[in-house]
């Protein structure tokens, strides 16, 4: 009997192959899995039938959902394996789909994502597609974990469920247990252990990658699968670790909505890819790289090694007090299905496949929405083929050129001396170009955020200029400032590395405010050399003017170069009319700093007093920006003497051409690290 039901199916599912089987009006959808897949389908599919004429009906099969209040749907206290963030990207495709999220499901808004290299940290700030329309980057919850949250029940994947209940899908609270055919070919669902059947027209897995068994085990569903959706295979997967550590609201503070991505680990932890990321109370970590591939020690080991990685504890200096919330070990999707489709089946989500490293939930409501659309031309093997499949490629060769991308990323952030070159080069780019004209910047902001696709940034990547510019602004520069610190005698061995310089749009408007402040006409960028950079210290303002205050004295642990003696010759500390003297080789130069004005205790305006910078000005300002954390700015402008007869102009054109103007550059950044790191006390040692 049963080897003639299997004939009889065989000749249904044959003749499905050549017969085009579209959804009638009053088709029963059954999805499996109210994650973001799940429910972006519903939503879609029932979006187009409303707009087609069809009345269709779905059904959502989640094992992880309970009523709550007013009937509504929320996710049980379960963790649904994810980083939780909302890329600018996603949040520009919800507000398309007008799906606003609630404010107590943001647990916060990332401002600036920072990408840490050996060298230095690149600060990002949010990209905007127009200079008018500004982009938001947020993070959530998906399930409801950390245990003990207050407002465990907001959280996107609820929210999402509620959406697509809100568009007309109905959600059941079942643990599926396998998918069989009737005589006729339909699918039919069985779930809590036989108890529930549903016959339905269309089958959606969206149960996620990490729902299913591993590589070598085998279940009920998946040996389901394999049957209905012939050649089927699950797309390859690697192991993450990611856990939740509970922060004090000082160091979430102090993050300023900062998300941070670290590309490298040490020799001891080997890691390709890291996310720190402030939500709410918690900091949620993402580590991805080889010996999380391997579980080279176990979880709690892994993630005490992490957290004593010098650089790590840079952003994380708070190591005593940060509590691990909890944790998990996920698959993360690194390829695609083969043939995730099958006669009135097919997978959605994770299962089918992800952007490489990336965004999970842009790629769920991408899979949903091109079956949503694909249902509608035919649920057989050969519609969904031709409507549902090239979707999927699509995936899959943009994944590809990622994988270059990810080789690329490592390559110049794993190694000191590319990192050093390739920081260079945006900070090079950063003081001289406008926004839009910032094409390094574009593409680190792009790769960091998940924004643009792998093609497009790859493409970028390689463009002439883009080389020019990592050449010239990165690679000649950085030899160029290298050969001036071993000339100086500056040691970056045991100071902490930071970004210094400012934005040329900051540059400009600040410029601008000093001008005004100084009263001083003569500030252009068209006549004087100018100089700008600027350092957050984690310190009141107090400490700050503290270490300033040691400018000059003998003692003093910064701005100590070779071959130039400053010192402090007349005047007390940061008051009015204390004397600065600078000796350059051996007193070949020298001139002297004279403290003319304090304003508000927060500008210091120095003025020059002989020698070739006559009348130049030295500013620094000390903005404390927010409670405990200051802003530390240093302006030197002067000028170049012209000279009064020919061979005094000749004189002064022939050392203007060969003055090191980019030496400031060096010792100052030197300088604001060394001082940022006495202000804050905490003297770093590299790895």
């Amino acid at each position: 009997m049963n080897n003639i039901m299997n004939i009889i199916k065989s000749i249904i599912s044959f003749k499905s192959r050549f017969q085009h089987e579209e959804l009638h009006d009053g088709a029963n959808i059954v999805i499996v899995g109210g994650g973001p897949s799940g429910s972006f389908f519903a939503i879609e599919v029932l979006k187009k039938a409303k707009k087609s004429g069809k009345k269709i009906n779905v059904i959502i099969l989640e094992m992880k959902v309970k009523e709550i209040e007013h009937e509504a749907i929320a996710f049980k206290d379960s963790c649904n394996f994810c980083a939780g963030g909302i890329t600018p990207k996603m949040y520009d495709l919800l507000k398309e789909l007008k799906l606003s999220i609630p404010r107590q499901v943001i647990q916060g808004q990332i401002k600036s994502i920072t990408v840490q290299s050996h060298w230095k940290n690149i600060s990002l700030k949010s990209w905007r597609v127009h200079s008018h329309k500004p982009r938001r980057m947020l993070t959530v919850y998906r399930g409801a974990k950390p245990k003990g949250r207050a407002d465990a029940y907001f959280n996107f994947d609820t929210f999402l469920l509620q959406e697509a209940v809100k568009s007309g899908a109905h959600v059941i609270s079942a643990k599926v247990e396998g998918i069989s055919r009737d005589m006729d070919g339909m699918p039919r669902v069985q779930y809590n252990n036989g108890s529930g059947q549903i016959k339905c027209d269309f089958v959606v897995i969206a149960s996620g990658v990490n729902n299913m068994p591993h590589k070598n085990e085998k279940n009920a569903m998946m040996g389901n699968l394999e049957k209905l959706m012939p050649g089927f295979r699950a797309p390859a997967t690697r192991k993450t670790l990611i856990f939740e550590l509970e922060a004090t609201k000082e160091l979430i503070d102090s993050m300023n909505g900062a998300s941070y991505y670290i590309e490298y680990g040490s020799k001891g932890l080997r890691i390709e890819l890291c996310s720190i990321t402030p939500k709410g109370n918690f900091l949620t970590v993402v580590l991805i790289g080889p010996d999380i591939d391997s579980k080279y020690g176990s979880s709690s080991e892994l993630i005490s090694r992490f957290l004593t990685l010098p650089h790590v504890k840079r952003i994380l200096p708070d190591n005593p007090k940060l509590k691990q919330a909890c944790m998990c070990s996920p698959r993360i999707v690194v390829g695609t299905a083969k043939n995730p489709f099958g006669d009135r089946i097919a997978a959605i989500g994770d299962l089918v496949t992800m952007k490489l490293n990336k965004d999970g939930i842009i790629s769920a409501y991408r899979t949903a929405e091109a079956l949503a659309q694909a249902v509608f031309t035919g649920v057989d093997e050969k519609s969904l083929k031709e409507n549902y499949l090239p979707r999927i490629r699509e995936f899959s060769i943009d994944n590809f050129y990622g994988r270059w991308i990810y080789f690329f990323n490592r390559l110049f952030f794993g190694k000191p001396v590319l990192s050093r070159i390739l920081y260079q080069a945006v900070m090079s780019e950063r003081k001289v170009k406008v926004r839009e004209k910032r094409k390094l910047e574009k593409i680190l902001w792009q790769i960091a955020s998940g924004d643009g696709t792998y093609k497009e940034i790859l493409f970028e990547m390689v463009r002439p200029n883009i080389l020019i510019s990592i050449f010239w602004g990165g690679l000649v520069i950085t030899v160029r400032n290298y050969l001036a610190e071993l000339l100086f005698g500056l040691d970056w061995s045991r100071i902490s590395r930071h970004t210094t310089a400012l934005y040329k749009e900051e540059f400009d408007g600040r410029r601008e405010y000093f001008k005004k402040l100084i009263k001083d006409e003569n500030i252009t960028s068209e006549k004087k050399f100018e100089s700008m950079y600027t350092i957050e210290i984690k310190q009141g303002k107090e400490k700050v003017l503290g270490e300033l205050g040691k400018f000059g004295d003998p003692d003093r642990k910064f701005l100590r170069p070779r071959f130039i003696n400053i010192r402090k010759v007349a005047g007390l500390t940061n008051e009015v009319g204390s004397v600065i003297k600078y000796e350059i080789f051996h007193k070949a130069i020298n001139f002297d700093l004279v403290l003319e004005r304090v304003i508000r205790g927060r500008y210091m305006i120095y003025r020059i007093k002989g020698g070739f910078a006559k009348d130049g000005v030295l500013i620094f300002d000390t903005h404390e920006n927010r409670k405990g954390t200051t802003n530390l700015s240093v302006y030197v402008g002067f000028d170049i003497p012209k000279g009064n007869g020919i061979l005094e102009r000749c004189f002064w054109i022939i050392f203007k051409s060969l003055f090191p103007f980019y030496v400031h550059d060096v010792i100052w950044n030197h300088s604001l690290c060394k001082i940022k790191d006495l202000a804050e006390e905490s003297e770093t040692v590299d790895s």
